[in-house]
């Protein structure tokens, strides 16, 4: 969302006469952006509906246009598609041609959360803290490589994990489906000579 997709258009004549007022016209909200020497050669000119309109177009010729759109800020993930319609004269009225062509992109909206949670909130000095760590994709695309990762507790380890493998304070998922949940267990031992009241400061990452 709030990306721009820039298309390629490559408008045709493969018969052997010239086209006339070739119309180009793209179902999308989005505008032509013609080049510099386009826009001096005065035959290809954008219309105030949007559309675009090639004067002529030669026998096995080609005209290649850039549209540019841009995907709403708020646009719900999923894909677009996009429709874009070319449409010319010939010598013949009666004979007009037309054809048209679709291309289909993906909006995507990746986003990941992690939550870390104790089992208490004191413990005494030798015991061990046990921590559940939720990481959920909470985007619309699949995720890779997803490392999970504890800043502070240098001397605990992941101890079990649902997906995945572990070492140490690091755990790998090779892939998290959107919507998908992966709970993993973290320990750390108190320390036997901790002293009263302290209080233990622990960050877990997620970045995929």
């Amino acid at each position: 969302p709030g990306e721009m997709a820039v298309y390629t258009i490559e408008v045709l004549n493969p018969g052997t006469q010239e086209l006339k007022h070739v119309q180009v016209k793209d179902s999308l909200g989005g505008s032509f952006i013609l080049t510099k020497a386009q826009e001096e050669a005065e035959e290809i000119r954008v219309n105030e509906d949007g559309s675009l309109t090639i004067d002529t177009l030669a026998a096995g010729g080609k005209t290649v246009l850039r549209y540019e759109y841009e995907s709403p800020k708020d646009a719900r993930a999923g894909t677009v598609e996009n429709l874009v319609i070319a449409e010319g004269e010939t010598d013949d009225p009666e004979k007009p041609v037309r054809d048209e062509d679709e291309e289909i992109i993906l909006v995507q909206d990746p986003d990941i959360t992690i939550t870390k949670k104790a089992d208490r909130q004191v413990y005494r000095p030798g015991e061990t803290a046990h921590y559940t760590i939720v990481v959920t994709n909470t985007g619309n695309c699949a995720l890779t490589d997803v490392t999970v990762e504890e800043q502070l507790l240098a001397d605990g380890s992941f101890v079990n994990s649902t997906k995945g493998t572990f070492a140490g304070t690091r755990a790998q998922i090779d892939r998290l489906a959107p919507g998908e949940c992966v709970t993993l267990t973290f320990d750390y031992s108190i320390p036997e000579n901790a002293k009263e009241e302290t209080a233990l400061k622990n960050i877990v990452t997620v970045q995929g």
